[in-house]
């Protein structure tokens, strides 16, 4: 594996030598090439950390000079797929290298409604022109007036509508937040997608607007289908998945009876 990706980036690498000056200074200029070199030296070692670490300094460059004009880094994106431990890093590496990256509320992200009323180029072009957003991973606990609290500073929010359990008619980790404006809408992706409710990473994307029942979960024990296959507790989402549960409860039974 290392001997492979090693060649793959001696072939990518273009001509010219790296002086110690300009490693020190680029790792100043970009502090999180530190924690992606460091990352890449705990899985592959401190050899192909180092080739990596020039390979970056040269995409920099390169970003710097006539390619930061929106035309893709070979360098950049052979590094983003090379490992998804280390993805998350070099992406936040790429937004600094290529400032086209930093705004990703333009973009439409990969949530699609499968049950989705109309043809996928019908979706495509109202999710380009939607104000409303699918907000996902939030607790259970979660309340509609903390919902509107924290995306009304975003601008202003038209409804929230919360997600539901099909059969208790409770909350259910999602719900939708309608703006009146396209561009507050933007604004909430970027500046509340990632951020924390409830000790809960936000996370939110466009959606092609809100139809009557799709506030219900569409799992087989009427929550999200996600907590139908998560096999971790969680305390903020009703603790295991009700398969889980159930087999849980069954062991208990047949312990007390024994």
């Amino acid at each position: 594996m290392d001997r492979e990706m090693s060649a793959g980036i001696q072939q990518s690498r273009p001509s010219g030598k790296i002086n110690h000056e300009i490693l020190m200074e680029e790792t100043r200029r970009i502090p999180i090439l530190g924690e992606v070199v460091g990352q890449l030296r705990n899985i592959y070692g401190s050899s192909l950390a180092e080739q990596f670490k020039n390979e970056l300094i040269i995409a920099s460059q390169l970003n710097r000079g006539p390619m930061n004009n929106g035309i893709s880094n070979p360098h950049m994106d052979m590094l983003l797929g090379v490992d998804e431990k280390i993805s998350d890093l070099l992406h936040q590496l790429n937004m600094v290298l290529d400032p086209k990256s930093k705004d990703k509320a333009r973009e439409l992200g990969s949530y699609r409604d499968m049950r989705f009323e109309g043809s996928l180029p019908e979706q495509e072009r109202r999710l380009t022109q939607s104000t409303t957003l699918y907000i996902g991973n939030l607790s259970y606990f979660t309340s509609e007036e903390q919902v509107w609290e924290l995306f009304r500073r975003a601008g202003d929010v038209r409804r929230v509508i919360m997600g539901l359990d099909r059969f208790n008619k409770t909350p259910c980790g999602f719900c939708f937040v309608e703006y009146y404006t396209r561009e507050d809408a933007e604004n909430a992706l970027r500046y509340i997608s990632g951020t924390r409710l409830d000790d809960r990473v936000v996370r939110c994307d466009w959606d092609a607007g809100f139809k009557e029942g799709r506030q219900f979960g569409r799992g087989k024990h009427g929550g999200q289908v996600r907590d139908e296959y998560r096999q971790n507790f969680d305390s903020g989402r009703g603790g295991w998945n009700k398969t889980i549960q159930k087999r849980n409860d069954q062991f208990t039974q047949r312990n007390i009876k024994a």
